[in-house]
């Protein structure tokens, strides 16, 4: 096997690279294993194009990939499962049909996941992660300055959230750096496909499979357009300001959750007349008269120091919440992570006042 692909690889270049890979999707005993590093030490000579040699195989991979589907589509799912059982079909056993069976199924002209393959996506996603943490635990040994660190931030944390990243990055300028902004919800969802390795949130999850751990006060508050007839005013009551309009972020947001708690806390029902998942979207609808609006107080600090919004004085206000860098209990961080998780910890708040200091 070894000398047959040996000589199909150096009579044919690249294009026997591809046909090999194209007949190792649909014969599993030629492995690619060999076909692609062989290509590698040719394309290292200079005996074969290294470009060449990648398109090609990526084209023959796909090929066989798509001629499987069509044979698929073909004979149909009695058909297949009958041919199947045949010794002479090498493609899939009837076993392979079944299990593929389990994890799909027709939804209109296309194809989804059942529940079953939802949870062998989720465990494929959790190998994977744990492969890329070995990975980088590995090229970390020595340093964190090649690392990627991986994070997510709610759309609140992104007025303040880069210039902790930046002030890390200037200790370990070789870092890469992937940023993900959501609500809260989509952080959380993240985290549990391991699809990010931290992520900042104010209000932790309950669930025991996270770790949140305290890095600095979020304040709450509630704006209008200075010439509002609340603005400039001595404290008012909750149930006055629910009396008002009120702009919201979305169900599923920290923003929302953090109003929700302090109106229930009062025993006060808000009078929401806009649910926006936007803080920018927020702030110019206040602005252009909607009604007040409730949000983070580092959303505001510019339009504060602009004046072009205003804070409305509330009694028991501004709403106090911490902000927290959460991540899987099970999931033992990456170097770089796990540095930039204890550089927030100790100097998030600091750098967080001295930020806002500077804007306003």
């Amino acid at each position: 096997m070894a000398d047959w692909v040996r000589s199909v690889v150096e009579a044919w270049g690249p294009l026997g690279v591809g046909l090999l890979i194209a007949l190792e999707t649909i014969l599993p005993p030629i492995p690619s294993e060999l076909i692609l590093p062989l290509a590698g030490f040719l394309a290292r000579d200079g005996a074969m194009n290294v470009v060449l040699a990648w398109a090609a195989a990526t084209v023959g991979g796909v090929g066989g990939a798509l001629l499987l589907y069509w044979i698929g589509a073909w004979l149909g799912y009695e058909r297949l499962h009958r041919v199947a059982g045949r010794r002479w079909f090498f493609i899939a056993s009837q076993k392979d049909v079944d299990r593929g069976c389990r994890l799909f199924e027709r939804a209109g002209r296309g194809l989804r996941l059942t529940q079953a393959g939802e949870e062998v996506l989720a465990r494929t996603r959790e190998i994977l992660a744990h492969i890329r943490g070995a990975e980088e635990a590995i090229a970390g040994l020595t340093a964190i300055e090649r690392g990627v660190l991986d994070v997510a931030v709610i759309n609140a944390g992104d007025y303040f959230f880069p210039w902790l990243l930046a002030a890390f990055r200037d200790r370990h300028p070789g870092i890469r750096v992937r940023l993900t902004v959501g609500n809260r919800d989509e952080l959380l969802e993240r985290l549990a496909n391991h699809a990010v390795d931290l992520a900042v949130m104010s209000h932790p999850p309950a669930q025991p499979e996270f770790v949140a751990e305290p890095f600095a006060p979020h304040p709450h508050v509630i704006v209008a357009v200075p010439a509002h007839r609340l603005a400039g005013k001595r404290p008012v009551s909750l149930e006055r300001i629910a009396r008002e309009p009120l702009i919201t972020r979305e169900p599923g947001s920290a923003t929302r959750l953090a109003m929700e708690q302090a109106f229930s806390e009062s025993g006060v029902v808000p009078r929401i007349e806009m649910e926006i998942a936007s803080n920018e979207t927020i702030k110019q609808a206040v602005a252009a008269g909607f009604g007040l609006g409730f949000l983070s107080a580092h959303a505001v600090q510019q339009e504060l120091a602009l004046g072009s919004l205003a804070v409305i004085a509330v009694k028991g206000f501004p709403v106090m919440r911490q902000w927290y860098v959460v991540h899987r209990r099970d999931r033992r961080l990456p170097p770089v992570t796990d540095a930039f998780q204890r550089f927030v910890v100790q100097e998030g708040a600091r750098l967080i006042r001295r930020h806002e200091k500077g804007a306003a």
